[in-house]
């Protein structure tokens, strides 16, 4: 078995657990409820997404158990079914793909039975579109955990940071030089000038001095007439 197949089943492993701990797996739906796995793994796998994909996927999922303080008790089953559905739609042409990322996760989780973890979780796809916390997500537990672990990749190692950069401009490839600049330049100059990157206190200490390089050197290279990379969206980093 290779390591595609792997990293599937791992997720299939996953996705049977969040059904457990939200009580919707039981012998009349565990059917419905994998074939609903199959079509988050599907969209995930679809071509064209260079970065917003399954690696992505495991990535948030992982990052969001490690930036959870609470190490007695699991990260809440709808923070981490919004991990799940955060980017179950990705269309680059579009602007709306968090608010229909939303949707399919109110439908999906609310069909399976789990009304009260669909209304969060949707709340919380929607909060990626510009990375920030409403007053009524604030308090929420782990809500801030998920977003920084969306938004890690900022903080992530220069070369890491580099593929991630490469990955997104070949996502907007429809683009071109000019208009990606553009759009890219002023997503990374709305995140540069918040005071804070990152929400939780673990994501702040482990993300942040490190997201505020990288954003200076790409801010930088865009300035100077050599564009690194990514997307014209608020969102182009989850």
């Amino acid at each position: 078995m290779g390591s595609g197949a792997d990293r599937s089943e791992a997720l299939r492993n996953r996705w049977r657990t969040l059904g457990v701990d939200l009580g919707v797996t039981g012998s009349a739906g565990a059917s419905s409820w994998d074939d609903g796995g199959e079509r988050l793994l599907e969209a995930y796998g679809a071509a064209g997404r260079a970065y917003h994909g399954l690696d992505h996927l495991v990535a948030v999922l992982d990052l969001l158990e490690r930036l959870w303080p609470h190490p007695d008790r699991p990260v809440p089953a709808a923070v981490r079914a919004a991990a799940w559905f955060h980017d179950a739609i990705y269309d680059p042409r579009r602007a709306d793909d968090e608010v229909r990322s939303a949707a399919w996760a109110r439908s999906a989780l609310g069909a399976a039975g789990a009304a009260a973890a669909a209304d969060l979780a949707a709340r919380l796809v929607e909060a990626t579109a510009g990375h920030r916390l409403t007053a009524d997500l604030v308090a929420t537990p782990g809500a801030a955990c998920f977003l920084d672990a969306d938004l890690a990749i900022l903080g992530a190692a220069p070369a890491a940071y580099d593929r991630y950069v490469g990955a997104i401009r070949i996502e907007y490839a429809h683009l071109d030089e000019a208009a990606f600049a553009t759009g890219r330049l002023a997503v990374l100059n709305d995140l540069a000038a918040r005071p804070h990157l990152y929400l939780s206190g673990r994501g702040r200490a482990r993300f942040e001095a490190a997201a505020r390089a990288n954003l200076a050197r790409e801010i930088d290279g865009l300035r100077s007439g050599h564009p690194e990379g990514a997307g014209p969206r608020e969102g182009s980093g989850s």
